[in-house]
């Protein structure tokens, strides 16, 4: 942090929750995590971002923001050739709203994070947003 002479503001983008999340096994290729929002994986992956940030911390890496999944329509391709997990904009803000959200403000290293939803392609950010946004906001 030290090299830049400023502040530097850091920004993670996940790309794929472990395999043993997803309904498919795999982290490559598409697929969603396994059960219901409310359930052990969607639990198990939010403690697994929250623990990203906390391993940053203890070597004084601190972050920005994060978004809430690197590109999340590509995981709805089942062959796609990297590393993606499918989210719709509904379960995007269910997963903020039920676990992530309330587990981000349980921890002082997530507690002022910025989310961001909709890593992707531009086309789609309209409706997205108003999904996301409806009772997140």
């Amino acid at each position: 942090m030290n090299l830049t002479g400023d502040n530097l503001l850091l920004y993670a983008s996940p790309w794929s929750a472990p395999g043993w999340m997803k309904a498919t096994g795999s982290m490559k290729g598409g697929g969603a995590l396994i059960g219901e929002v409310n359930g052990k994986y969607y639990r198990s992956y939010a403690s697994y971002l929250v623990k990203f940030f906390e391993e940053y911390a203890k070597n004084g890496i601190s972050f920005w923001g994060m978004t809430l999944q690197n590109e999340p329509t590509s995981g709805s391709l089942p062959f796609y050739g990297w590393q993606t997990m499918f989210f719709t904009a509904g379960m995007q803000r269910d997963f903020v709203k039920v676990t992530l959200g309330p587990m981000f403000k349980n921890n002082r290293m997530t507690q002022d994070l910025k989310l961001i939803a909709l890593d992707d392609n531009r086309l789609l950010l309209p409706g997205w947003a108003d999904t996301v946004s409806a009772t997140l906001c």
